[in-house]
Protein backbone atom coordinates (compact mmCIF):
# COMPACT_ATOMS: atom_id res chain seq x y z
CA UNK A 1 0.00 0.00 0.00
CA UNK A 2 2.81 2.56 -0.93
CA UNK A 3 0.54 5.29 -1.79
CA UNK A 4 -0.27 5.69 1.88
CA UNK A 5 3.49 6.08 2.76
CA UNK A 6 4.65 9.73 1.81
CA UNK A 7 8.15 9.55 0.17
CA UNK A 8 10.80 11.11 2.81
CA UNK A 9 10.79 15.17 1.88
CA UNK A 10 7.15 14.75 1.62
CA UNK A 11 6.58 13.56 4.75
CA UNK A 12 8.81 16.15 6.63
CA UNK A 13 6.68 17.57 9.66
CA UNK A 14 7.80 21.18 10.86
CA UNK A 15 5.62 21.31 13.39
CA UNK A 16 2.97 18.65 15.55
CA UNK A 17 -0.09 20.05 17.48
CA UNK A 18 -0.49 18.14 20.61
CA UNK A 19 -4.17 17.90 21.55
CA UNK A 20 -4.48 16.54 25.23
CA UNK A 21 -7.95 15.70 27.08
CA UNK A 22 -9.40 14.41 30.01
CA UNK A 23 -13.26 12.50 29.94
CA UNK A 24 -15.10 14.87 30.64
CA UNK A 25 -13.42 17.07 27.42
CA UNK A 26 -14.30 15.17 24.82
CA UNK A 27 -17.05 17.47 23.58
CA UNK A 28 -14.97 20.17 23.72
CA UNK A 29 -12.24 18.18 21.58
CA UNK A 30 -15.25 17.40 19.02
CA UNK A 31 -16.22 21.57 18.88
CA UNK A 32 -12.44 22.16 18.14
CA UNK A 33 -12.01 19.75 15.17
CA UNK A 34 -15.45 20.76 14.27
CA UNK A 35 -14.02 24.35 13.74
CA UNK A 36 -10.75 22.87 11.59
CA UNK A 37 -10.75 24.24 7.96
CA UNK A 38 -10.52 20.95 5.76
CA UNK A 39 -7.13 22.57 4.06
CA UNK A 40 -5.76 22.83 7.25
CA UNK A 41 -1.81 21.57 6.60
CA UNK A 42 -0.80 20.82 10.42
CA UNK A 43 -0.38 17.64 12.08
CA UNK A 44 -2.28 16.86 15.27
CA UNK A 45 -1.41 13.88 18.34
CA UNK A 46 -4.74 13.63 20.13
CA UNK A 47 -3.83 12.20 23.82
CA UNK A 48 -7.40 11.39 25.11
CA UNK A 49 -8.36 10.14 28.35
CA UNK A 50 -10.76 7.12 27.54
CA UNK A 51 -12.48 6.58 30.38
CA UNK A 52 -14.02 2.82 29.90
CA UNK A 53 -14.69 3.58 26.11
CA UNK A 54 -13.38 2.06 23.28
CA UNK A 55 -10.60 3.81 21.17
CA UNK A 56 -12.22 3.07 18.02
CA UNK A 57 -15.17 4.57 19.24
CA UNK A 58 -14.04 7.60 20.67
CA UNK A 59 -11.72 8.46 17.30
CA UNK A 60 -15.00 7.21 14.99
CA UNK A 61 -16.95 10.06 16.78
CA UNK A 62 -14.11 12.76 16.47
CA UNK A 63 -13.73 11.77 13.05
CA UNK A 64 -17.57 12.80 12.53
CA UNK A 65 -16.90 16.25 13.67
CA UNK A 66 -13.87 16.79 11.96
CA UNK A 67 -13.38 17.49 7.75
CA UNK A 68 -9.11 16.32 8.36
CA UNK A 69 -9.50 12.38 8.65
CA UNK A 70 -8.83 11.33 11.94
CA UNK A 71 -7.26 7.95 12.51
CA UNK A 72 -5.72 5.80 15.46
CA UNK A 73 -1.62 6.25 15.23
CA UNK A 74 0.01 2.65 14.00
CA UNK A 75 3.25 2.66 13.42
CA UNK A 76 2.19 0.96 9.99
CA UNK A 77 1.24 4.04 8.22
CA UNK A 78 3.69 7.45 8.44
CA UNK A 79 2.73 10.94 9.82
CA UNK A 80 0.71 13.55 7.12
CA UNK A 81 0.16 16.96 6.64
CA UNK A 82 -3.44 17.92 7.22
CA UNK A 83 -4.20 14.83 9.48
CA UNK A 84 -5.31 13.96 13.24
CA UNK A 85 -3.65 11.20 14.67
CA UNK A 86 -5.10 9.19 18.11
CA UNK A 87 -2.86 7.73 20.76
CA UNK A 88 -4.07 4.13 20.86
CA UNK A 89 -5.07 2.87 24.17
CA UNK A 90 -2.24 1.75 26.37
CA UNK A 91 0.18 3.37 24.20
CA UNK A 92 2.26 6.21 24.09
CA UNK A 93 3.42 7.58 20.74
CA UNK A 94 6.95 8.88 19.63
CA UNK A 95 6.36 10.40 16.39
CA UNK A 96 9.40 12.13 14.03
CA UNK A 97 9.89 14.63 12.16
CA UNK A 98 10.30 12.23 8.98
CA UNK A 99 6.38 11.50 9.98
CA UNK A 100 7.74 8.12 11.49
CA UNK A 101 5.15 6.82 14.52
CA UNK A 102 6.66 4.38 16.96
CA UNK A 103 4.42 3.10 19.57
CA UNK A 104 5.87 1.95 23.20
CA UNK A 105 3.43 0.37 25.62
CA UNK A 106 3.01 2.28 29.05
CA UNK A 107 3.53 -0.88 30.96
CA UNK A 108 0.88 -0.55 33.53
CA UNK A 109 -3.03 -1.14 34.66
CA UNK A 110 -4.53 2.03 34.07
CA UNK A 111 -1.65 4.04 32.78
CA UNK A 112 -3.67 5.03 29.62
CA UNK A 113 -5.69 7.11 31.38
CA UNK A 114 -2.19 9.26 32.45
CA UNK A 115 -0.76 9.60 28.62
CA UNK A 116 -1.21 12.87 28.12
CA UNK A 117 2.35 14.16 30.21
CA UNK A 118 4.19 11.36 28.54
CA UNK A 119 3.09 12.12 24.97
CA UNK A 120 3.91 15.95 25.45
CA UNK A 121 7.11 15.20 26.32
CA UNK A 122 8.05 12.75 23.84
CA UNK A 123 6.46 15.28 21.43
CA UNK A 124 8.50 18.09 23.58
CA UNK A 125 12.58 16.11 22.90
CA UNK A 126 11.43 15.35 18.80
CA UNK A 127 9.99 18.64 18.11
CA UNK A 128 11.39 21.22 20.19
CA UNK A 129 10.14 24.70 19.77
CA UNK A 130 8.10 23.27 16.81
CA UNK A 131 5.53 21.29 19.00
CA UNK A 132 2.58 23.25 20.61
CA UNK A 133 0.32 21.79 23.08
CA UNK A 134 -3.17 22.66 23.34
CA UNK A 135 -4.70 21.33 26.91
CA UNK A 136 -8.92 20.81 26.80
CA UNK A 137 -10.57 21.98 30.06
CA UNK A 138 -11.08 18.87 32.16
CA UNK A 139 -10.30 16.80 36.05
CA UNK A 140 -6.72 15.65 36.73
CA UNK A 141 -3.23 16.96 36.42
CA UNK A 142 -2.29 14.72 33.68
CA UNK A 143 -0.74 17.43 31.66
CA UNK A 144 0.72 20.11 33.79
CA UNK A 145 4.35 17.87 33.59
CA UNK A 146 3.87 17.63 29.59
CA UNK A 147 3.22 21.13 29.22
CA UNK A 148 6.56 22.48 31.27
CA UNK A 149 8.02 19.52 28.65
CA UNK A 150 7.01 21.55 25.93
CA UNK A 151 7.26 25.08 27.51
CA UNK A 152 11.28 24.13 28.39
CA UNK A 153 12.05 23.28 24.72
CA UNK A 154 10.37 26.46 23.55
CA UNK A 155 7.28 25.04 22.21
CA UNK A 156 4.30 26.81 23.20
CA UNK A 157 1.24 26.18 25.39
CA UNK A 158 -2.58 26.84 24.95
CA UNK A 159 -5.49 26.09 26.77
CA UNK A 160 -9.06 25.93 26.71
CA UNK A 161 -10.66 28.28 29.18
CA UNK A 162 -12.02 26.83 31.94
CA UNK A 163 -16.29 26.44 32.95
CA UNK A 164 -16.96 27.09 36.26
CA UNK A 165 -17.95 23.70 36.91
CA UNK A 166 -13.76 22.73 36.74
CA UNK A 167 -12.67 23.89 39.59
CA UNK A 168 -8.92 22.20 40.30
CA UNK A 169 -8.65 20.62 36.97
CA UNK A 170 -5.70 20.29 34.52
CA UNK A 171 -5.83 23.89 32.97
CA UNK A 172 -5.84 25.44 36.68
CA UNK A 173 -2.65 23.33 37.31
CA UNK A 174 -0.85 25.17 33.76
CA UNK A 175 -1.40 28.26 34.52
CA UNK A 176 -0.82 27.86 37.93
CA UNK A 177 2.92 27.30 36.70
CA UNK A 178 2.34 30.17 34.38
CA UNK A 179 2.91 27.73 31.16
CA UNK A 180 0.35 29.65 29.35
CA UNK A 181 0.54 31.51 25.86
CA UNK A 182 -2.95 31.49 24.98
CA UNK A 183 -6.86 30.58 26.09
CA UNK A 184 -9.79 30.75 24.92
CA UNK A 185 -12.94 28.50 24.05
CA UNK A 186 -12.22 25.24 21.54
CA UNK A 187 -13.39 27.69 18.54
CA UNK A 188 -11.28 30.44 19.26
CA UNK A 189 -8.39 27.93 19.89
CA UNK A 190 -8.98 26.43 16.74
CA UNK A 191 -9.71 29.97 14.62
CA UNK A 192 -6.24 31.53 16.56
CA UNK A 193 -4.17 28.60 15.35
CA UNK A 194 -5.62 28.99 11.88
CA UNK A 195 -4.84 32.30 11.72
CA UNK A 196 -0.98 31.98 13.39
CA UNK A 197 -0.04 28.89 11.41
CA UNK A 198 -1.92 29.05 8.06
Amino acid sequence: DHEMILDDRGSALSRIVLLGAAVDGVDSVCDFLAALPATTRLTFLLAQHLGGHSDAALCERFAGHCALPVRLADGARHAAFGEVLMVPAGQQVRLRRDGNIELHGDGADGASERSIDANLSMAAKAFGRDALAIVFAGRGNDAVAGAQAIHDRGGQVWVELSSGEHFADMVSGIFAERLVSYSGTSSELAAHLIEVFP
